[in-house]
């Protein structure tokens, strides 16, 4: 195979396996696969109109960072964790974001506009009932605020463990836009903050919205069986 060749393979391939994992992604956020269902590769192949070669390497690459589970005898899995070890996640999560916000630089204000975008379309998002686009908008905004800290490991774990939580924040998402419980959910607060340099605020924010209480937990977790 000649070098050119070559490279245009190994690009479709890894576009491949971006569009298995956008998929998959869309799928949890639409609560269309719940916690404990099978991901099997030959639906997903087919779903996604690629072989399975990518399906398994989108696969693998979700369970290296614990979006999935893998059984070597039985295959992957949305995971499906219990109170407690839904409770151990929030706690490190809220240990390490934390931290994060207490380094992050003040952002630009090209910066700053970047995030009021992203604040406006989950304020437009609530308006709409719409947890799919909540979810998206908010992935970025929390990855481009914890990207302002010089703590790269730290924010590489967070963000580990934010994945990690993708099904559990999805269903935290639809079940407060059906019970219409929004108010955390707009972050304009955040922004707020970001505005003024108001690093206590900031933190304020953060530690409270990563708090999850028992009936929070026993809530989501029951919704998942």
């Amino acid at each position: 195979m000649s070098g050119s060749v070559e490279r245009v393979t190994l690009a479709m391939s890894g576009r491949s396996v971006e569009a298995v994992v956008a998929a998959i992604r869309d799928h949890i956020r639409r609560l269309l696969l719940m916690p404990g269902e099978q991901i099997r590769q030959v639906d997903w192949a087919e779903r996604v109109g690629v072989s399975r070669v990518p399906v398994r390497e989108a696969l693998t690459s979700l369970a290296l960072i614990g979006v999935l589970t893998h059984d070597p005898h039985r295959g992957f899995f949305l995971p499906k964790y219990t109170q407690h070890e839904m409770a151990q996640l929030y706690l490190v999560r809220s240990v390490l974001e934390v931290e994060c916000v207490r380094t992050v630089r003040w952002p630009s204000a090209d910066e700053l506009d970047g995030l009021r975008k992203y604040s406006e379309v989950m304020s437009d998002a609530l308006a709409d009932r719409d947890a799919v686009s909540w979810l998206i908008a908010h992935d970025e905004f929390h990855s481009k605020i914890l990207s302002l800290s010089p703590l790269t490991v730290l924010v590489e774990e967070a963000e580990r463990l934010y994945l990690r939580t993708e099904g559990f924040r999805s269903l935290r998402a639809h079940n407060a836009l059906e019970r219409s419980h929004t108010e955390s959910m707009s972050h304009s607060e955040v922004l707020d903050a970001l505005k003024k340099q108001d690093r206590d605020r900031l933190v304020a924010i953060f530690s409270r919205e990563l708090h999850l209480n028992d009936a929070d937990l026993r809530q989501l977790t029951s919704s998942a069986t």
